[in-house]
């Protein structure tokens, strides 16, 4: 009976079935096999990483080298499947030859006329700039994509894209690179990513190329000759300077940004000439464009300096209007007193309605032997932060205890991320001994990692007993290692590869 029903209510129940049900009707009925296609087409993700169910855009996944040919060949030989493709997503290749992907992408680039969203996150084969100029990109509203060929073309974008609201340009080798950017081509654009690392799933990815405090003048490459209205921007892996903020000021309407990302970035203070380096300037990046953000909610900051002064960062902080969500990380200088720092910056985010907190530092120049600590009593004005539901922390093992008191005073907090350095154990290299023998506290007697289960357990169980209305609690250590558990009702440990820290922090 739904064979009869007219194609646009078909297409329309095809729109709510997964890949594989969608796949499993197309053999039912050979009319159901053309709305199969459409839904399949429609939104494209290229990920070998990514399973069938673990997709929560709901677009096809294909993991498999078989399945990325077959899918190739089939828009290769048939234009309307290639025109029925809205959103194409090239996360992680299976492992094709670079020649043979670019002679199939030479083929079906052309023919993806009703493109609207183009994402090339792919790390390791980059997508060329001779690549890129055969896509229609009329439609587009998403372009992000790492860039490799540059040198070979004239400019990124040759026409006026008036339907393009997210524009990420990642992975370019150098400043010169970015002036054949024509922003002017984009009035429309709401979303500006500028990284010179390559763009990943997340930004904050670790750090692939290192930050060159010689070369200067990014934003001034980019923004010439427009005026943006931005509601988000992100900033990563670049330097920045006084001429940088003037720009920026200028040349993008800061008081209409909702979000701003500064990420892996440095800020250069001295110039080749200065001789002296040990007094900041009275006038810093942060100081020139904090005047004009009256709207920004959501806030990442990770900018260091020569001088690892961040007086201008906790100044900046407090005189945004009113924050939501923050994203903090500092790098300091060994010997340092962390507690009068942290006691200031949570004066700060006192003053805030900060919804989702998370912050983290490191110690420059130092062992782990010798690693600064700080009291949790410093973390006390946390406590002040009433609305806060989404919390994360950097604690070493000894001070969880201390950090009961200020968790069962936070009476909205539903998820809580605690990064420890020290939860698990590194295993040497290159020695004779089996290295199995490095995975036991006591050689043949407890199981190491079954042991920070459950020291992480019954941490989990001290938190949901201190404040009811925690909903998840995940233990993170410094190799990316995680514990994650649900607190609703009973405490339960979750599947680790649930990615709750994308999904909550």
């Amino acid at each position: 009976m739904l064979d009869r029903l007219p194609e646009e209510i078909i297409d329309q129940v095809f729109d709510h079935l997964g890949q594989q049900d969608a796949l499993e009707m197309s053999v039912v009925s050979s009319r159901f096999v053309e709305p199969a296609e459409r839904k399949l087409c429609r939104s494209i993700t290229v990920d070998r990483s990514c399973g069938l169910d673990n997709n929560p855009d709901g677009s096809t996944v294909v993991r498999g080298l078989y399945a990325l040919g077959a899918l190739f060949r089939r828009l290769v030989e048939n234009d309307r499947s290639a025109a029925s493709i809205r959103r194409l997503c090239f996360k992680s290749l299976p492992d094709m030859p670079e020649f043979e992907l670019n002679r199939y992408l030479e083929q079906i680039f052309p023919k993806l006329l009703r493109l609207e969203s183009m994402r090339w996150s792919v790390v390791d084969t980059y997508l060329s700039g001779d690549l890129f100029h055969l896509l229609p990109m009329e439609r587009l509203s998403t372009l992000a994509a790492n860039f490799k060929d540059f040198d070979s073309i004239t400019t990124l974008i040759p026409s006026e894209l008036l339907h393009l609201k997210e524009l990420a340009i990642a992975g370019f080798n150098n400043r010169k690179n970015l002036d054949k950017i024509n922003l002017s081509c984009c009035p429309n654009i709401e979303k500006l990513i500028i990284s010179k690392n390559c763009c990943g799933s997340s930004y904050c990815l670790p750090d692939l190329i290192e930050i060159d405090s010689m070369e200067t003048g990014y934003l001034s490459k980019v923004l010439t000759n427009v005026h943006l209205k931005l509601t988000a921007m992100v900033l990563k892996d670049i330097t920045l300077t006084l001429a940088d903020a003037c720009n920026l000021v200028s040349c993008v309407d800061l008081s209409r940004l909702q979000e701003l990302s500064i990420i892996n970035c440095n800020e250069v203070y001295f110039d080749d000439h200065s001789l002296i380096r040990t007094t900041p300037p009275q006038v810093s990046f942060l100081d020139i464009i904090a005047p004009h953000l009256h709207n920004v909610s959501s806030l990442t900051i990770d900018l260091s300096n020569e001088l690892y002064y961040y007086e201008r960062t906790l100044k900046f902080i407090s005189t945004i209007p009113s924050l939501k969500s923050l994203d903090l990380y500092f790098r300091f200088r060994n010997n340092e007193n962390l507690s009068y720092f942290f006691v200031r910056l949570m004066d700060v985010l006192s003053r805030h309605p900060l919804k989702s907190l998370s912050f983290n530092f490191e110690i420059s120049n130092t062992s782990n032997k010798s690693k600064n600590s700080f009291s949790v009593r410093a973390l006390q004005g946390l406590c002040n932060l009433v609305l806060l539901e989404h919390l994360k922390l950097p604690l070493e093992q000894h001070q969880i205890v201390d950090s009961f008191s200020i968790i069962s005073r936070l009476p909205r907090l539903q998820f809580l991320h605690i990064y420890m350095p020290g939860l698990a154990v590194e295993t040497p290299g290159n020695t004779l001994i089996h290295q199995d023998y490095f995975y036991f506290s006591c050689p043949c007697t407890c199981d190491l990692k079954q042991s920070m289960l459950n020291q992480a357990t019954n941490y989990c169980m001290d938190y949901k007993s201190c404040n009811k209305n925690l909903h998840f609690i995940m233990f993170e250590n410094s190799n990316e290692a995680s514990f994650s558990f649900s607190c609703k009702g009973k405490v339960r440990l979750l599947d680790n590869t649930l990615p709750l820290n994308k999904a909550f922090f």
